[in-house]
């Protein structure tokens, strides 16, 4: 397993935490500038993370954003599971 620091697991750290990310956070706190290609690796990875889509009034009128939350690690491999071998 890689051992680096990367947005997936700055973003994977946040979640874990308990705390819902948004795109602004992610920009803001993160420095993540694409946080839905961050949460679409993730999901790819077996992670389980919700898209909550919240309305927003803002000053350009309505608008919809994404708060991710987490929900479940990936499951694990069948290989890994059961008497060893």
């Amino acid at each position: 397993m890689d051992k680096r620091y990367t947005q997936a697991t700055a973003v994977l750290g946040w979640l874990r935490s308990g705390k819902p990310l948004t795109r602004l956070e992610g920009f803001l706190s993160l420095y993540i500038a694409d946080l839905t290609k961050v949460i679409g690796k993730l999901r790819k990875q077996g992670f389980i993370i919700h898209t909550e889509m919240i309305d927003h009034e803002g000053h350009y009128g309505r608008t919809k954003y994404a708060k991710y939350h987490f929900i479940q690690e990936p499951p694990e491999k069948e290989e890994n599971k059961g008497e060893d071998v």
